[in-house]
This record gives structure tokens, C-alpha cells and sequence, in this order.
């Protein structure tokens, strides 16, 4: 056993638990010699999750060429649609036997869910084949009705599956069912579960996030388990906690947690509490009780929840709005307090009068109260899904809450800590943020709005939980490098004991891989800056004019800063230094923060480039994943690709797609991919043939063109919806808060 084998090796006999780093340069096979140690270590189980579909069909490769069994996790929509290509014959059946017709009647009794039906389940089917029969890539919009389909089709069977499982797994229909193709096919992670002989598991970090179900309840990153000891590699470590972040503002939030709130009292309280036989558990009475009594305590100083309005008065309303970022601890642009009156919680800048209440201990009791009880549903769905819709329908039934709710991912188990220090809070418990809105009314001027922005969890605190219980190896070639935001905060990590460290040992192979892999390809390097267009050049001098318009056209974007114009400037010296001494067949990879404007140059203003014979544009292979172009200037052709990081995984993910992108490198021109600094984790593959079948080689040539500032999200009201906004919004507080308390 050589290099990262051993590597891993000496972690596993070593270590139960932990974050263990896998360093080293791409290529020294922190990938490829995962089967290996899985082979060795048939006593345990192994998740290998990865933010790219293409990761995964790389690894499940690697398995079948060493004959090992694996399961495939993929989304809910791709498993539906392939259970109905492959097996609709037997899916039939199914529905038509007495066992499922039975235990289906008996989950509609019991979970009260007008979509458990086999009329339902049917009518879902044939909405999944009609959306995506066509085999195109779908927009979110219609992708969605997709998603929906295929979650009934699956719902129906895991409720199925849960209401003829018993304790030990020996009911006849529940091993009839568990064990069938169909059910297979539609929750792989059964037989990951179930089998001895299938010892790992292949995961996107998205599925792992939202969850899969095992034949005996739902499981997700929070609360991973397999009856041998499990280990995790976590491929692309660099880029999980940005998509963590990413995921988690993107799922739907409690959107009024003042209303969200007295609901739950309301029920509780007054209708379920008095009887002393409720909820037939004294532990969840108790749970319950407690949520009860932050209310309470919120009660003896308000008018909560009767009064559930703000207020504010012109003058005050004129000026800042204030808001309040809370972690364990609250920070507020401007003091605020809450002054009662007979209609509404009037928000007050000074304190003229002792009664008033101090809004920040208010919004903080309220933002506890909705935390806990969204603690006790995910729990209650975890645990004991019966009484989880239950007490859904008794809190939340005919409001917008119920859906939210159900929305939300698997919380971990709440556990109720001091924490340390506002980082401290912040990594372990995310944030909670209420701004103030004018609603700028007529019928009533002074009412307000209280928006609320909320992280109910964080990336640090769910590596937290799993290092707690697992052996973590994170794969990056970049992950020691220390960085605020897009990166794990991995002191904070190793200031828990939960970060493993990197021996001497450790480093010596990685120094070993490196210089074989340096001999192997004899690659060398040097680095050349281009400082942009010659004024002095004749040509270059006519095309920095031509810029210069195009900068100023009504169609340009505002230049604020002249970013936009060097983007172009850029470009062409880059192009114009390449075709000089780029050598035969250069293939060069351009990044840059965006490339709209770049692109505006081959579309909206190509006609006026070749009416005065600067350069000539034709598209070439119209497809609907990327743009590609020839350009000719100054007699010499060259093939120009604009490849858009928000399209890389499904391009990765399409044969047709990748065809396309490979036949546009089979020509003797140069080839330039201009591309997003994002695409670098969303699946560019740093590699092309020159000819069909051929050797797979590296870009000659890579440019880095701009300095990447895509740290914080710009909302982009014509090009995305309120949602995509509002997660924005979320998604730039919780950078801002990670750079406020680095120090």
C-alpha cells in the first residue's frame, strides 16, 4: 500500500473520529485510491459525497473497474424518471396489489395526506413523463412541477414502507416491498443500509443535505448513521461550504416569526396543554411547556400575542431605518425600544418612559421561541412522524407556516449551549436579523414592517456534529490556506480538538506524489503579463477606438469604475499576445468575473466590428448550453467559447453537451474558453482532445484576468425571482457576520 492508500490508512487505524485534511496538487490520487481503501477496510461503511454529479459517475467508475459494489444516491426527480423508464411494468403491479392497496389506505388514515392515493400517485407519474419526456434541460420554473410529481410518487412509498415496517424489519409485506426493484430503484440507500457487501455510498452534497431515505426513516447530514463504523470523504473540500451556504439560505424560512409563534401558543396553550393527557409523551409536554414559557415571560410585559403590529411615527420613520443583527448576542445600528399602545408595539428610539420595553430582548425571545419549535417538528419528524402532522395540523393547518415548516431540512438535535463568544454563537447557531421597512401606506403611514432574515444552521456547526461522530476526510488541494468567507473556519474547528493534524509522514508522501507527478508530465511554467492594448500598434490603436464607442454605446452596461471596459481591453491583448506566442494549436482558459460585456463584442456589436474591418464573427454549433464563435482578426482564425458557470454541472452532466464542447476543440485553430472565476468549482474540465478518441491534455495557456470580488451576491431584480433575492440577502449577512467576528 503506497501513497494516499497509506495515506488514509494511517488515519483509519489511528483515528475514530475528526477532520482529517488530504492535501497535495490534483492528480496525485486523493480520488483514484479511494476504492482501494475501501477494499481493505470491509468492516466499515463509506460516504463519499461531493458537490458535482460528475464526481460521482468519476468514483462510481473507479468501483466497477475494481468490481466493487456501490450505491448511487441521485435527485428525486432523475430516480422517478428512471423507475418509470425501466421498470413501469412492475410499478404497475405494485399499485394494483392488495398488500400496497392495504398499507397505502392505512398511511392516508393515519397521515392525513389527500395525495396517498393511487389515483394520485398515477396522475404524479404521468406528469413527470409529460415535463421532462423530451429529454431537454428544463427551467427552474417547469423543473420544479417536476420535483413536485416525482416528491408524491416517493412520499406515497416511503409512507408505505414506514406503515408495514415493524421494529426487528421481519413484517412479510415490508420485506416484500423493501426488498423489490422498484423500491430499490427509488431509495438506493436501502441497500446501503441493508446490505453487508455494499460498503459505500456516493452522494451529492445537495441530496445529503435535504436527505434520503433508508428504508427506515429519512436521513441527512445531521443525522448520518450505519450499523458499522462510517467514514466520510469529502471531495472538493474548498467549495462545500459556499454550496453549504448556498443551500441553506435557499430553503424556505419562517417569513413571519411574530405570526409563526402565536399560532403555536394559541393551539398549545390554550387548546392542547389543559388536557393533561396531551401529547401522550411527558417528555415532548415538557418541550412543549418550555416553548410555552418564553411566551410567557414575553406575556407579562406585552400585549403579545393580541397586539402583533408596529408602529412608527413620521418623524422617526423619516430617518435610518434601524435593524438588529442577533447572534447568542444582538448588535443594533441604533437603539430601539418598544412603547405599547392600545393598537400596536410603537418602536421608539429613546426611552422616555420606564415601561417601554428594549425591542432587542424582545425579537431575541421571539427568535428563541421560533427556533425551539422548529427544533421540536424536525425532531417530532425524525422520530415520530404520526405526531409530527398531528401537531401540524393542530398548530399550523390553512396558513402559509405548514409548508414552511415542511420546507425546512432536518435541524440536528437542538441542544441549548453557552456559547464562548459572538463567533462562538455565530458558527454554532447562525443569526437571526430584523430590519425595519417603511410600508409607505396611506390608509395607515405608521404602521411598519419587521422583516426577518434567519440562519437556523451554519456549514461550521454541521461539520461540527459529524467530526464529533465520524472520521471526516476532507480532499482539497487548498484547504490549509487560511481565508474568512467561501471557507470552512477550520481554527475554529481546531480549536475543538476536531481537526486531526497533518504529520511529518503525512507531508512526505504528499512531497513524493508531487515530484513523480512533476517527472511524469515535464510540464513548465512562467507567467507573463499583458498589460493591455498598444496605443502605438496601428491596428491595435483602431480597435482601442472601437472599444472606447462600444464603452459608451446605450447598450453597454454603466461603466462605474471602467471595470467593464478593461474586461475588453483585456481580452483582446490576451487573444492578440496569444495568437504571437501561444505556439501550435494554443488552447487557453480565460477567467474573469463576469463575461457579458466580452460577449456583446461577438452579438450586439459584431456587425459594426466587421463594417470597419476590425474583426469578422461567425457562431458556430447553436446549442442551448453555451455559446461558441469564429473569429478571424488580422487573418487568423481562432474558435471562441463563453461558457457560463451556472450552466457547468448540467453541461457535466449531458453526453450531448460534453460532445459538443469536445468537438470545438478538434481543429488546428487556437481555441479560447472564456469562462467565470465560478466555473472553477461547477465542473470546467481543465482538460481537451484535439482530435475524437484522442489523449486528454491539459490548457496550454490559463488567464487570470481579473480579481475575483464574487464574495457577496448582487440581487438582480430582472433576472431573479423575490426568492433568489431574499437568499441573497441571506447568503451576503452571513459573510459580513464571519468577517465581524474573525477578529
Amino acid at each position: 500500500m503506497t501513497g494516499y492508500a497509506e495515506y488514509y490508512q494511517r488515519a483509519i487505524e489511528q483515528q475514530q473520529n475528526g477532520i482529517k485534511l488530504v492535501l497535495g496538487p490534483t492528480g496525485l490520487g486523493k480520488s483514484s485510491r479511494i476504492p482501494e481503501v475501501v477494499k481493505n477496510n470491509l468492516t466499515h461503511k463509506f460516504i463519499y459525497l461531493a458537490n458535482r454529479k460528475q464526481l460521482l459517475q468519476e468514483m462510481a467508475t473507479r468501483l466497477e473497474k475494481e468490481h466493487m459494489p456501490y450505491v448511487l444516491l441521485q435527485r428525486d426527480l432523475e430516480v422517478v424518471q428512471i423507475m418509470l423508464q425501466t421498470q413501469y411494468e412492475d410499478f404497475e403491479k405494485i399499485l394494483a396489489d392488495p398488500r400496497f392497496i392495504k398499507a397505502l389506505r392505512e398511511a392516508k388514515q393515519k397521515y392525513h395526506l389527500k395525495t396517498l392515493e393511487s389515483v394520485a400517485i398515477r396522475r404524479a407519474c404521468k406528469q413527470v413523463l409529460e415535463i421532462t419526456g423530451r429529454g431537454e434541460i428544463l427551467p427552474d420554473w417547469l423543473e420544479k412541477q417536476a420535483n413536485t410529481q416525482a416528491h408524491i410518487v416517493l412520499q406515497a412509498f416511503r409512507f408505505v414502507l414506514l406503515i408495514t415496517r415493524d421494529k426487528e424489519e421481519k413484517s412479510p409485506s415490508y420485506n416484500w416491498l423493501v426488498d423489490h426493484p422498484v423500491v430499490t430503484t427509488l431509495f438506493p440507500a436501502i441497500a446501503f443500509r441493508r446490505k453487508p457487501e455494499i460498503c459505500i455510498m456516493l452522494v451529492t452534497l445537495q441530496k445529503a443535505y435535504y436527505g434520503f431515505f433508508d428504508g427506515a426513516q429519512t436521513r441527512s447530514l445531521t443525522d448520518l448513521s450505519a450499523e458499522k463504523q462510517l467514514i466520510l470523504f469529502w471531495d472538493e473540500f474548498d467549495f462545500l461550504e459556499n454550496d453549504l451556504v448556498q443551500l441553506i439560505c435557499r430553503v424556505p424560512q419562517i417569513s413571519d416569526p411574530f405570526d409563526f409563534v402565536a399560532h403555536f401558543y394559541r393551539a398549545m396553550a390554550h387548546h392542547k396543554l389543559p388536557r393533561q393527557e396531551f401529547p401522550l409523551s411527558d417528555e415532548l409536554r415538557e418541550r412543549i411547556k418550555t416553548i410555552v414559557q418564553v411566551v410567557d415571560e414575553i406575556k407579562d410585559k406585552l400585549n403579545y400575542p393580541d397586539i402583533n403590529q408596529f408602529t412608527l411615527t413620521r418623524s422617526l420613520a423619516a430617518k435610518m431605518m434601524p435593524s438588529i443583527f442577533r447572534t447568542n448576542h444582538a448588535i443594533s445600528s441604533k437603539p430601539l425600544f418598544i412603547h405599547q399602545t392600545d393598537r400596536s408595539y410603537q418602536l421608539e428610539l429613546k426611552k422616555s418612559d420606564k415601561t417601554w420595553i428594549n425591542a432587542t430582548w424582545y425579537f431575541n425571545r421571539i427568535g428563541l421561541a421560533t427556533t425551539l419549535i422548529v427544533a421540536l417538528f424536525k425532531e417530532l419528524q425524525r422520530e415520530n412522524e404520526s405526531v409530527y402532522w398531528e401537531l401540524m395540523r393542530q398548530c399550523f393547518r390553512n396558513t402559509d407556516f405548514f409548508d414552511q415548516v415542511i420546507s425546512i431540512p432536518r435541524l440536528p438535535r437542538h441542544q441549548r449551549s453557552q456559547h464562548t463568544s459572538q463567533r462562538d454563537g455565530l458558527l454554532r447557531s447562525g443569526y437571526g436579523l430584523y430590519e425595519i421597512n417603511d410600508l409607505q401606506q396611506r390608509t395607515d403611514d405608521e404602521e411598519v414592517e419587521v422583516i426577518f432574515y434567519q440562519l437556523l444552521q451554519t456549514p461550521e456547526n454541521l461539520l461540527f456534529i459529524l467530526a464529533q461522530k465520524y472520521l471526516i476526510f476532507a480532499l482539497s488541494a487548498t484547504a490549509d490556506l487560511h481565508r474568512c468567507i467561501h471557507h470552512f473556519d477550520l481554527n475554529w474547528l481546531e480549536n475543538r480538538g476536531l481537526l486531526l493534524p497533518i504529520t511529518d509522514e503525512d507531508r512526505q508522501d504528499i512531497q513524493q506524489l508531487s515530484e513523480e507527478k512533476a517527472q511524469r508530465r515535464k510540464h513548465q511554467m512562467s507567467v507573463t503579463q499583458v498589460n493591455g492594448l498598444n496605443p502605438a500598434d496601428p491596428y491595435q490603436a483602431i480597435l482601442e477606438n472601437f472599444l472606447h464607442t462600444v464603452t459608451h454605446n446605450d447598450e453597454f452596461d454603466e461603466d462605474t469604475g471602467g471595470y467593464r471596459s478593461q474586461r475588453l481591453h483585456r481580452f483582446f491583448a490576451t487573444y492578440l499576445w496569444l495568437l504571437q506566442y501561444g505556439g501550435k494549436q494554443p488552447r487557453e482558459l480565460l477567467f474573469f468575473n463576469s463575461f457579458r460585456q466580452i460577449r456583446l463584442l461577438f452579438t450586439t456589436f459584431a456587425s459594426q466590428a466587421q463594417e470597419a474591418g476590425i474583426y469578422v464573427v461567425e457562431p458556430l454549433d447553436k446549442n442551448p448550453w453555451f455559446q461558441a464563435f469564429s473569429l478571424l482578426l488580422q487573418q487568423k482564425r481562432a474558435t471562441v467559447i463563453f461558457f457560463n458557470a451556472e450552466l457547468a454541472t448540467q453541461i457535466r452532466q449531458n453526453p450531448d453537451a460534453e460532445k459538443a464542447f469536445a468537438r470545438l476543440f478538434w481543429t488546428e485553430d487556437p481555441v479560447i474558453v472564456v469562462t467565470q472565476y465560478l466555473s472553477a468549482g461547477n465542473g470546467v474540465n481543465l482538460q481537451y482532445t484535439n482530435e475524437e478518441g484522442g489523449k486528454e491534455l491539459d490548457f496550454t495557456h490559463v488567464g487570470l484576468l481579473e480579481d475575483p470580488y464574487y464574495f457577496f451576491t448582487k440581487p438582480d431584480p430582472v433576472e431573479q425571482d423575490l426568492e433568489e433575492i431574499f437568499a441573497g440577502y441571506k447568503e451576503n449577512i452571513w459573510y459580513q457576520a464571519k468577517l465581524f467576528f474573525s477578529h
